[in-house]
């Protein structure tokens, strides 16, 4: 049985586990199976065979323990259709959503990649639905799941396509190969996944922000623009939006602001974005794994056991285009609340200075949209010792093990914007033109107004990298201490040592607070 564990943690915190093949977070506590034992009508006792259940250091019978554990093996699999073993899992009966293929967002920090692991390397998953936390730690409060590589006896292959009615195409190759010598036995996987996009436009159910809704629960970030502020001039509050089609300098009547004479109408949620029509419903990526593994038994019936993967993941995320504001009614804390449309800026038809005491509002569709690209290596070696040696008159079951895996990603980032740059192109003109590709900023005109020397200016691909290693020793001990009436005492004491370390090298603009998202 292996112990390759990971706690699972209610509301959905993601926390790396010291155990090996091991990665999942659940929501909320999974259900328990409606199994029970049925007795014959006869009276005559059945013969059932002794199931060891995960989830403890204490081996226990699974019709006496209190625990219910939940299988899913490669048949699951292949029924479903699925090539992610996250996407498997993500179907389990518990509460809360999935983080997996199926999960599109502008970027998430510090989640598990249940992908990592491949696929065709999976025996079966046991999901241990109580907690576990004595055992694994205070996440292990919904349950534990237990991921159990397979065996292979000579050479097998598998190819699967299939896809959805718009988009999605999934192509899995996967090879492995292994055999056994006496006592030594040897296997190996190689696994590669192509996964095409599926577009939330496609799609009547996913192509507004809350279906049936059209805009109204839209972003207020809109290509138009908006602005509200209170006229210095004339004392009246204006919030206004840009009518469609106004290209250029808008016109702004302060006598009567957003009405019938000027390029404004009042601000209402009918002006609001729909933004989901840039989302993926299936992000696009390409998975490529290498699982080998060493097993060898010696004369006194010592267990030795190495294993090692490679994972190789390229992925794409997608979201709309980057919003931008200005003025320091946006409240933000970042340098976004510091810039002012300078009065003399040629594309201000306000005649004052734009954004103290207010603020605007506009997301630019000329950047298009954001393109969060990932390309990540993981690597991971684990030597395992484990068997039964005899003291104070009764078998201990023992292990240890060595663990080491680095994972190295590199993140990518299309269509951010500077803000250190913005604040100098809505400035006083005289300012911009005393810097070298300084180009005045069009902020309040509308869609198809920022020109390509504009974006040249305040546009840049933002570059992340990090890594993680990790170095981890177990070593445990489990047996009976007495046998007692009420029934066997049971003892188990472990110990480990972890080392963890990391680094993240963010991008020079991120890393001086100069940007607008």
């Amino acid at each position: 049985m292996r112990r390759a564990m990971s706690p699972l943690r209610a509301g959905g915190r993601i926390r790396g586990a010291h155990m090996p093949l091991a990665a999942l977070v659940l929501a909320a506590a999974l259900a328990p199976d409606q199994a029970a034992a049925e007795t014959a009508s006869d009276g005559a006792h059945s013969l059932l065979e002794e199931i060891i259940v995960t989830g403890s250091r204490i081996r226990r019978d699974a019709l006496t323990a209190r625990d219910w554990v939940l299988h899913v093996d490669g048949d699951d699999r292949d029924r479903s259709g699925l090539s992610s073993l996250g996407d498997l899992l993500a179907r389990l009966p518990v509460s809360g959503s999935p983080l997996s293929t199926r999960f599109n967002s502008s970027g998430v920090s510090g989640a598990t990649d249940l992908n990592t692991i491949p696929a065709s390397v999976v025996e079966r998953v046991e999901v241990l639905r109580d907690g576990a936390s004595a055992i694994y730690g205070s996440d292990a409060v919904a349950g534990v799941v237990n991921v159990i590589t397979r065996k292979v006896r000579g050479v097998t292959a598998r190819a699967h396509r299939g896809g959805f009615e718009n988009g999605g195409e999934t192509t899995d190759l996967e090879l492995a190969l292994g055999g056994a010598w006496g006592a030594t036995s040897a296997s190996a996987h190689i696994a590669h996944t192509d996964q095409a996009r599926v577009r939330a436009a496609d799609h009547e159910q996913t192509r507004w922000p809350k279906p049936g809704t059209g805009v109204l629960h839209g972003s207020t970030f809109t290509p138009q623009g908006r602005v509200v502020f209170a006229d210095p001039n004339t004392g009246r509050f204006v919030n206004c939006a840009l009518n469609d089609g106004v290209t250029g300098v808008p016109v702004y009547d302060p006598a009567d602001p957003c009405g019938p004479g000027d390029d404004y109408h009042p601000w209402s949620n009918a002006d609001r974005f729909n933004y989901a029509t840039y989302n993926l419903v299936l992000t696009p990526s390409t998975r490529t794994g290498i699982f080998g593994r060493v097993e060898h038994e010696t004369a006194a019936g010592t267990r030795l056991r190495l294993r090692a993967f490679f994972n190789r993941r390229e992925s794409v995320n997608q979201a709309a285009p980057e919003p931008v504001w200005a003025g320091t009614l946006g409240e933000t804390g970042s340098l976004m609340d510091d810039i002012v449309i300078d009065a003399d800026n040629p594309y201000n038809p306000f005649g004052f200075d734009v954004g103290p005491g207010g603020f605007l509002t506009r997301r630019p569709l000329e950047s298009g949209p954001r393109i969060f690209e990932q390309d990540v290596d993981t690597r991971y070696a684990a030597f395992t010792m484990e068997g039964v040696s005899r003291g104070f008159g009764r078998a201990w079951l023992w292990d240890a093990s060595l663990v080491w895996s680095r994972n190295v990603a590199e993140q990518t980032k299309h269509g951010a914007h500077n803000a250190r740059r913005m604040l100098l192109a809505l400035g006083p003109p005289e300012g911009c033109a005393g810097v070298p590709g300084c180009v005045p900023l069009n902020l309040l005109g509308g869609r198809g107004t920022i020109t390509d020397a504009m974006l040249d200016w305040i546009g840049f691909v933002q570059e992340d990298s990090s890594a993680q290693t990790l170095r981890s020793f177990v070593a445990n001990v489990t047996g009976e201490l007495a046998s007692l009436p009420a029934g066997a005492l049971d003892f188990a004491a472990g110990f480990e040592r972890r080392e963890q370390d990391g680094r993240f090298d963010p991008d020079r603009v991120v890393a001086a607070g100069d940007t607008a998202r």
